[in-house]
């Protein structure tokens, strides 16, 4: 059986490697996108009969955390789009009705998911741009 962590050859230079080391780094970070958003969907209608239709973007900002963190600015702005079509599909489908209060509920979701998403991205620039001048310095 294959498995994603484990080693399954090792290459030439007597490193193993796992399969998810080997896959191209946006697909797994727009994978764990797609991932994050189908567990907060998937919670969210499992919690239905508890929450019903309030609080409906609480379980999703996890989603867009994790998706920022992990993947930067577009991973997080696709979790968002992702988030805000799940949020639309679950609670507002017809979209007849989704009234005005749940279009503004639902704009600030998005502006903030962004805002979001941009503050993880600025973070990591921040935290890659201290460790090149360590390296830089350690090199003087």
């Amino acid at each position: 059986m294959l498995s994603l962590i484990e080693p399954r050859t090792a290459p030439a230079n007597g490193k193993q490697t796992s399969m998810l080391q080997r896959l191209p780094q946006g697909l797994l970070r727009y994978g764990m996108t797609v991932l994050a958003v189908a567990v907060a969907s998937l919670l969210r209608i499992v919690l239905w009969p508890l929450l019903g239709g309030r609080e409906e973007y609480l379980l999703f900002w996890p989603a867009v955390f994790i998706a920022a963190w992990y993947g930067g600015f577009w991973p997080g702005v696709w979790a968002t789009t992702l988030c805000a079509l799940a949020a639309i599909g679950i609670f507002y489908w017809p979209l007849t009705t989704m009234g005005v209060g749940h279009s503004f509920g639902l704009l600030v979701f998005i502006m903030l998911g962004t805002a979001v998403s941009l503050l993880f991205e600025k973070v990591a620039e921040s935290q890659r741009a201290k460790i090149a001048n360590m390296y830089h310095r350690s090199l003087i």
